[in-house]
């Protein structure tokens, strides 16, 4: 080839290489040299020191990931500093690598991964070592096991998340980062062998094979694991141990620590009581009846083996009616109801209002978790007036309010009480009542714990409002509160009863940074949040709105969001104007079944497509080209397949050339390191 056709045919290989899109990275826009090597001779078994520098010569950040050796008798053993990071443009960063050869052959391959934008790269380093192969040691020697694989996990996978309750597919690339071929690999997961395991053991041992494995070469295995629906989230180490052989028959072991995380959206099970009745509608003095408790379990797991005891009857009140105060559920699923039912009988002086009862659950989760818990219920009753036997009057709680179904652990609220002289004839006068709580979980905030009656006409009612603070600890159940009334005629003090619910947290993480927007051009908007609280979030649910197209089914369903825990949540949306904006809506409900909503806005500018024939470089091709050249599909900028054509070609011819002229010097390209 003259020198007139190569520069011609170079200048035509420039033009079109800026015409391709700038995409993509070229390896020499990052670069790996190597600085220094401390020793000159390096023999089987020898570890030594190799310096090597990064630079980044592209006009943007990188993030550098890891290095790694590559179809080499060399391994990294360590690393005088951490290379991962952020390598700003025109920046350099050098470390030490440790290495240690294993006698093969002596051409080093030194692979530095790196994202830019997210789209990874390699850039390499490519060199021969001054080291001695075993067979230039000892003719006679037997070095079959020198020729040793290097099987490992992927180094580039991501840990794979597992979903509480359900059966998971795990999938573990392997890589052979060795020179030498591994074959008859074999791969046993020890599921059954972890501490407080979080998988169902359905079958004895797993074992995978992969038959061959050549050097640099990835395969992949995929096996399956029923996580439990009560695993904690949080990684769970799975030990792997295997072996494999090299190309002699030789076996080596093989033994890898895999993490993955287990993600738990259930709710753990927690009965609750959801109504209370009798079959007359009211227990009458000196009846019997039958008192009906329907249950639910508020979470999402099964409960089996309750046992539901019921407690709290008294001589002038309530009794069980000949029965016994246990009743037996074999189950309960997640969300469902059942019904207890208790014969009962009122005494036959018993007073007009709700006499309280206590429940106490204990059961199981469907993987054996033994829970408990407690509830005070109210039955209606109708009996004698609210006058005492020495007809005196007495003061009788008429009603009650403290501003919803529950109140929430550490906020102050309202408890607002209308106490009644139920005498038709008789004044009260001179009463305390005293309030107080169950366990000192109420505490009034800037009031004192009771109030003074100094006098109260027949029937009139008394109207005061206390100011209270549950404790931030308290657990999410009923509390009682008690009214203690000085003097009482002899009368029980009345008694009420209040939930308490856990503060919810929903932190929204946005983007930490904003993805390209073009009109007309679908993209992903990606937002994560968090359960910062200490109480479940139940029926999290996800929607949008805004001045953009949405596929069909964007609404997301998550369930219930433990405490903890979190999730994400991927927005595909097509701008159709400038400025986008829109709202995504968190709705989701207590444990007392209130909703709530939190909202992020979505906001961000896009730029205008790029529509057919708005290409601005010149003329049109003439329509009688010979070229058969057709029109950008979808209106997406960047070369034709043609161009790429004559880029191969052009550069093939190059190629051959130099391969040509370089053939007469192969012998010359040896690296001396002794120079």
């Amino acid at each position: 080839m003259s020198k007139r056709k190569a520069v011609a045919f170079i200048s035509i290989l420039m033009i079109l290489i800026t015409m391709i899109p700038t995409g993509f990275a070229a390896e020499t826009d990052v670069t790996v040299s190597m600085t220094t090597i401390s020793s000159n001779k390096i023999e089987n078994g020898d570890s030594f020191n190799l310096g090597i520098t990064i630079s980044n010569k592209t006009n943007q950040t990188i993030k550098i990931k890891g290095v790694r050796t590559q179809d080499s008798s060399f391994q990294i053993t360590s690393l005088s500093a951490s290379i991962s990071g952020d390598l700003e443009k025109n920046g350099v960063r050098s470390t030490d690598l440790i290495l240690k050869y294993f006698g093969g052959k002596k051409d080093l391959i030194i692979a530095v991964d790196y994202d830019i934008d997210g789209t990874p790269y390699t850039t390499r380093l490519r060199t021969a070592m001054p080291a001695v192969p075993v067979w230039e040691e000892d003719d006679n020697a037997d070095e079959s096991k020198d020729y040793q694989p290097n099987v490992m996990v992927d180094p580039t996978q991501t840990i794979p998340t597992l979903i509480a309750g359900r059966a998971n597919t795990i999938t573990i690339g392997f890589v052979n980062d060795a020179s030498y071929e591994a074959k008859n690999i074999r791969i046993e997961p020890q599921i059954l062998g972890i501490a407080n395991s979080p998988f169902e053991a359905k079958q004895v041992s797993i074992v995978k094979n992969i038959t061959e494995l050549k050097a640099d070469q990835y395969e992949s295995v995929s096996f399956s694991v029923d996580v439990k629906g009560n695993a904690p989230s949080g990684q769970v180490i799975i030990p792997i141990k295997g072996t494999y052989e090299n190309a002699f028959g030789d076996e080596f072991p093989l033994t890898i620590n895999y993490y993955v995380k287990v993600q738990n959206s259930n709710a753990m099970p927690v009965m609750a009581v959801q109504s209370v009745k009798v079959d007359k509608g009211t227990l009458n003095a000196g009846t019997t009846d039958i008192l009906r408790v329907t249950l639910k379990n508020t979470g999402s797991l099964q409960v089996k083996n309750l046992s539901a005891q019921i407690s709290g009857f008294t001589a002038n009140g309530i009794q069980l009616n000949n029965a016994v105060d246990t009743q037996f559920i074999k189950q309960i699923n997640g969300g469902q109801v059942a019904v207890l039912s208790f014969p009962v009988a009122a005494y036959e002086k018993i007073i007009t209002g709700n006499q309280s009862l206590n429940l106490s659950f204990a059961y199981e989760d469907a993987y054996g978790k033994a829970g408990e818990n407690t509830a005070t219920i109210f039955v209606p009753v109708e009996g004698e007036s609210a006058t005492s036997s020495d007809g005196n009057a007495y003061l009788m709680l008429e009603s009650y309010d403290f501003g919803g179904d529950a109140v929430t652990a550490g906020e102050s609220f309202d408890l607002t009480v209308r106490f009644q002289n139920s005498n038709t004839e008789n004044a009260i006068e001179n009463t305390v009542v005293t309030i107080s709580s169950e366990d000192g979980i109420f505490v009034p905030v800037q009031s004192s714990n009771s109030f003074y009656i100094e006098k109260l006409d027949p029937k009139e009612v008394y109207e005061h409002t206390f100011t209270l603070s549950p404790s931030r600890d308290a657990k999410y159940q009923s509390y009682k509160v008690n009214f203690n009334i000085t003097p009482n005629h002899g009368i029980e003090s009345p008694e009420i009863s209040i939930p308490v619910i856990q503060e919810m947290r929903l932190k929204i993480q946005e983007p930490s940074y904003l993805p390209s927007a073009t009109i007309g051009t679908r993209m992903d908007y990606d937002v994560d949040f968090y359960n910062t609280g200490r109480t479940t979030l139940y029926n999290l649910a996800i929607r949008a709105e805004g001045n953009f197209e949405m596929p069909e089914g964007s609404d997301s369903y998550i369930g219930n969001l433990n405490s903890g825990s979190s999730n994400y949540y991927s927005l595909t949306l097509v701008p159709s104007e400038e400025k986008v904006e829109g709202v995504i809506y968190f709705d989701y409900e207590d444990a007392v079944g209130g909703t709530h909503t939190k909202e992020m806005k979505v906001s961000m500018l896009a730029t205008p497509g790029m529509d057919e024939g708005d290409f601005s470089g010149g003329e049109e091709f003439p329509p009688d080209f010979e070229g058969g050249i057709e029109p950008p599909i979808d209106g997406k900028s960047g070369m034709p397949l043609w161009g790429y054509g004559i880029i191969g070609v052009v550069a093939l011819g190059l190629v051959v050339t130099v391969v040509k002229k370089r053939k007469a010097k192969k012998a010359e390209e040896e690296l001396d390191l002794d120079e």
